[in-house]
């Protein structure tokens, strides 16, 4: 049964790498780095156990039921020893291969994987001690913890050497003290949640704010990317549905193992409140990290909130408001390949088309997030159809419900009038803009 444990855990860790690459469209890494890194990463739990004895056992911390005792061992008898553990053999892997971390979402893409290594052992020594009904949940909540927590802390020094306004080293203290903070407190609750259920709720939500927060880190690090293309893009609905289905065969892994030690009864027991309890989890969390919007340069605030939330659609959409997992699906992130170059712009029906041609020339200039980070595009629009000196400048946006796209890889956009005295278009609101028509884009030539 621990062979079999250890082929669980392998695997478990492999959905992260094999995401890791798939996000990574811009300079994509040899798979044998992430094994060097997932290897370096397992001395994290020989160097925790050193660290424990050596500062924190002569103190005599340990669990006991009691709140503040119990946080402060969260915070530094776990925390702070296992974020420093697993720091280490990352940084090793810097000084081993520094060359492969040619952008920087290869910072925290070898981070997480190192922390892998901590995740897989840590996940084989817990199946062993408690069985497979484990399993599914760990897969979600622990894994992506330690993931979560060293990006964190290496964030840092991704703000401190790439972003112009993080120059000061604070910066990196601050988020090496955040990783500790989150990780402690995720821990705390969980510890202490006999005396409340209300605790397990409370390290559900942070769990989820972490997750919103990690989404950025990855964002911002393939922002700052010196290999930006605009004609690549992350496909969302692939890298979800890649996850989806990892998290599946996690699912039926451990109904198998159950089955195998515990019997039918108990596997088909575990099945449904596994089901119920912790495959939302995975869902949420699988699509809040395919999500991306992509723009060079660009840092997104960091914000530690809940990944989800009711969207209020305009009204040419013709929708009620809705539950939306956060961030820029497929079919508006598709929209970044017309990015600065000049394309045919087509109206999906041709009645009431205000241009005299069908087809009239469209050149998206940029990209603006308005109302709660909702994308649009500034297009100039050529009236005459083809591109000369006549443009009037349109918003675009991308249709998110029902038909997408006409034939392969031509989005549906709504085409939206600016109000005829406008100053600086970041400055509008959504009611600030006249739905025309709804028009799908083509690439020129």
């Amino acid at each position: 049964m621990l062979l079999l444990y250890i082929l669980v855990a392998l695997f478990i860790s492999w959905i992260w790498v094999d995401y890791y690459r798939l996000i990574d469209i811009y300079d994509r890494d040899a798979l044998q780095y992430f094994v060097f890194a997932f290897l370096l990463g397992g001395l994290s739990v020989p160097i925790t156990f050193f660290l424990h004895d050596l500062l924190v056992s002569p103190f005599g911390l340990a669990l006991n039921g009691a709140p503040f005792n119990d946080l402060v061992f969260s915070l530094y008898g776990v925390a702070f020893i296992e974020e420093l553990s697993k720091l280490l053999p990352f940084l090793l892997f810097v000084r081993l291969f520094g060359k492969q971390l040619t952008e920087p979402l290869d910072y925290l893409a070898y981070a997480c994987t190192s922390a892998l290594g901590f995740a897989a052992i840590e996940n084989v020594l817990y199946f062993s001690g408690n069985g497979a009904s484990i399993v599914f949940g760990r897969s979600i909540l622990s894994v992506l913890l330690h993931m979560v927590c060293t990006a964190t802390a290496v964030y840092g020094y991704l703000v401190y050497r790439f972003r112009k306004k993080g120059k000061s080293p604070v910066v990196m203290v601050t988020f090496a003290l955040l990783a500790i903070l989150q990780h402690g407190l995720f821990d705390f609750f969980l510890f202490q949640s006999d005396r409340s259920p209300y605790l397990v709720i409370m390290a559900l939500l942070l769990y989820f704010t972490m997750i919103s927060a990690f989404s950025t880190m990855l964002n911002n690090s393939i922002n700052q990317s010196s290999f930006y293309h605009h004609k690549l893009s992350i496909h969302s609905q692939r890298v979800a549905l890649r996850l989806l289905g990892y998290y599946l065969a996690v699912f039926g892994l451990q109904f198998l193992l159950l089955m195998s030690t515990e019997g039918v009864a108990r596997a088909f027991g575990d099945f449904s409140l596994t089901g119920m309890s912790s495959f939302p989890i995975a869902y949420i969390a699988s699509i809040r990290l395919s999500r991306f919007r992509i723009i060079p340069m660009r840092w997104y605030p960091l914000r530690y909130e809940l990944p989800f939330g009711y969207v209020q659609p305009p009204p040419y959409e013709k929708r009620k408001p809705y539950f939306s997992i956060k961030g820029e699906a497929f079919n508006e992130a598709h929209i970044n390949t017309f990015f600065e170059e000049t394309a045919w712009m087509k109206p999906v029906s041709t009645r009431q088309w205000i241009f005299k041609p069908e087809v009239v020339q469209v050149y998206i200039e940029d990209k603006l997030f308005l109302d709660y980070d909702e994308s649009y595009y500034l297009a100039r629009v050529y009236a005459h159809g083809g591109h000369d000196a006549e443009w009037k400048a349109f918003m675009l946006k991308a249709k998110k419900s029902g038909k997408t796209e006409i034939g392969e890889g031509n989005p549906i956009m709504a085409l939206l009038e600016l109000p005829e005295h406008w100053l600086d278009v970041r400055q509008l609101k959504r009611k600030d803009l006249r739905f025309v028509h709804w028009v799908y884009l083509k690439k020129a030539g």
